[in-house]
């Protein structure tokens, strides 16, 4: 049986994500790409209203993580396609959807997008997305922490601020061994923000 691909897209905010991402769908036709953000945006009115308390918009963000997965199993289980699939960890994605990727012989394939703080306290300041404030939540010690955790069981560890998108993608696909391929509508596939 041939092995499937899922990838996941992951790093520390404004780490190049979403850019890596669709850049990425961009390079597989025939792939999905499942877009948390997109997810995430059918709660934003809520996300930045003021009535919202903290433990309803964490229960609102889960609601996002569960719909996620709830697409990739039906991917998985109806279609057996290769999927990309932005903004969840590895971790999450064996808990919640194993019995189906052993089944339909899935590979995960962990990418860790990372840049330095001081870089992503400039990308959060210039972003057209709503800034998350990362000046004043992380030092340092604690982004280095995060970082050390999070790409220790990555495939893929790529500074976004040393490579140029096209190289990032050139390393995703040799580590995932798929070669690009010219998607019919990649002038279509669009960044959302």
């Amino acid at each position: 049986m041939k092995k499937r691909k899922i990838i996941l897209i992951d790093g520390l905010s404004t780490s190049g994500k979403s850019t890596t991402s669709y850049n990425l769908a961009k390079k597989l036709p025939g792939w999905l790409f499942i877009d948390i953000w997109r997810i995430k945006d059918i709660f934003e009115p809520l996300g930045y209203s003021t009535d919202l308390d903290k433990k309803e918009a964490n229960e609102l963000m889960e609601i996002s993580k569960e719909a996620t997965i709830k697409l990739a199993r039906e991917v998985i289980r109806k279609t057996q396609r290769n999927i990309i699939i932005q903004e969840a960890t590895e971790e999450y994605v064996k808990k919640k959807l194993g019995k189906d990727l052993r089944k339909y012989n899935y590979r995960v394939y962990v990418v860790q997008c990372i840049i330095p703080l001081d870089e992503a306290i400039k990308r959060d300041k210039k972003r057209k997305k709503p800034t998350l404030g990362i000046s004043n939540y992380w030092t340092e010690e604690k982004w280095t922490n995060k970082l050390k955790r999070k790409n220790k069981n990555a495939d893929v560890v790529i500074n976004t601020l040393e490579k140029k998108p096209r190289e990032v993608i050139k390393i995703i696909l040799k580590a995932i061994g798929e070669k690009p391929k010219i998607h019919p509508y990649e002038n279509k596939i669009r960044k959302f923000w």
